[in-house]
């Protein structure tokens, strides 16, 4: 069930400046370092924001609309309203582009017939639910035809703007098929923040929802380090074991494969070559380890034929001994 959503704010000049590089934002803003830590935008979008109205210079604007109006502004005086509409998320999800900036734009010619002349406004589409800001000065025309700058009078006392907030949602909101909010008495109406502190609120709450969010992946991010930790110990176990065999196979097959042209322009196997190579040292080698063989062998037994001539020694027995 979608609702439709209507607040007003009473503004001091010195709040002035603070809204407008907030509502008249641009990517640029953001590329300068400028934020907004209340809000939750998405700067990639900002630039896809809507100005039905739009002010350079919110400061100058009021002041040159208190002067046509021939109105006095005292210290600390209300000099604009803040008005904020949108509309539950759930409204926004099958409608177009056109359909969500009449939406805002009957919004808009709303605030104007009940608030006073818009000098800004802009429908915010890098938020994560659209939503049209506008001020207007706190100017009203009296009965007896003086205009004054009386946020109060335009206000009024909260029947007035429920009474609004009934205009408003039979005006704009039921033709669209949205809801009505609930209406509460006087006694148990509970206080409207502000457009900021609704903001902080809201931002609060997805905070400490993404906080948790955020202890789940670091625990993950921990198994994940220590699985990876040791799948790189066992890559490099592997690597030690296999990297020397693996290159003496790619070598030999290499080798197995690969062609030379010869000097005469005729086609030679490597292996061919390679085969005669090994057989030629693997001969060589043969030859000087049977030539050290034989050397040593010779050496030994020449040392274990000394003894025997030394140690052989015969006992002549008389009877042995040929008689002459």
């Amino acid at each position: 069930m979608a609702y439709c959503i209507m607040r007003i704010e009473k503004r001091k000049r010195s709040a002035l400046y603070g809204l407008q590089i907030e509502a008249n934002r641009t990517s640029e803003d953001f590329k300068k370092g400028r934020d907004f830590a209340a809000s939750d935008i998405n700067w990639d979008f900002t630039d896809f924001n809507i100005f039905l109205v739009k002010a350079e210079n919110w400061g100058k604007a009021v002041t040159k609309a208190l002067e046509e109006a021939q109105v006095q502004e005292r210290k600390n005086s209300v000099v604009v309203l803040e008005g904020f509409y949108g509309a539950s998320p759930e409204w926004f999800a099958d409608k177009s582009l056109e359909e969500i900036v009449s939406y805002f734009k009957d919004c808009l010619a709303y605030h104007e017939k009940t608030y006073g002349k818009v000098m800004n406004a802009v429908i915010h589409f890098d938020e994560k639910v659209p939503h049209l800001a506008c001020i207007s000065p706190a100017v009203i025309h009296g009965d007896d035809g003086q205009n004054r700058l009386s946020a109060r009078d335009i206000m009024g006392g909260r029947a007035d703007y429920r009474r609004r907030q009934d205009e408003f949602y039979e005006q704009v909101g039921k033709p669209r098929g949205m809801e009505r909010g609930e209406t509460q008495d006087p006694e148990n109406i509970r206080e409207h923040l502000s457009v900021q502190e609704y903001k902080k609120n809201t931002n609060l709450l997805e905070i400490e929802g993404l906080e948790q969010q955020a202890e789940v992946l670091r625990k993950e991010c921990k198994k994940l380090t220590f699985k990876n930790q040791k799948l790189q110990e066992m890559n490099n176990f592997l690597a030690d074991q296999v990297e020397q065999p693996f290159i003496q196979y790619c070598m030999f097959e290499f080798i197995k494969k690969a062609k030379v042209r010869g000097e005469n322009g005729e086609v030679k196997h490597i292996i061919d070559g390679f085969n005669s190579y090994m057989g030629r040292n693997f001969e060589q080698l043969r030859a000087s380890w049977e030539a050290q063989f034989e050397a040593q062998e010779l050496g030994v037994f020449e040392q274990e034929n000394e003894p025997l001539e030394r140690e052989i020694e015969y006992d002549y027995d008389l009877d042995d001994i040929e008689r002459g």
